[in-house]
């Protein structure tokens, strides 16, 4: 008789479920992980740093992204070089 080897028939269940158990946490950790590095926030949109972009290449990301035309590009671009008066 081998019943100190196999218990009473728990034994194996118990170990599965802590098996899964161990892998869920695993997969959970791994994720976190992955969106702390890839910089995405809680609503997934990808977080720009502050200050760090200079006000003529704010407006060059903004005509990329289709938000202002080309005439209004241009026309803030010279209102930026132009010397306050």
């Amino acid at each position: 008789m081998m019943w100190g080897y196999y218990g009473n028939g728990w034994t194996g269940w118990l170990m599965f479920g802590a098996m899964l158990l161990g892998l869920f946490i695993f997969a959970a950790l791994l994720f976190v992980l992955i969106r702390a590095i890839s910089g995405q926030g809680q609503s997934g949109v990808q977080v720009i740093s502050q200050g760090a972009a200079s006000p003529q290449e704010i407006i060059r990301q903004r005509y990329a992204r289709g938000e202002i035309d080309n005439t209004t590009m241009q026309r803030m671009l010279n209102d930026l070089s132009e010397p306050p008066k």
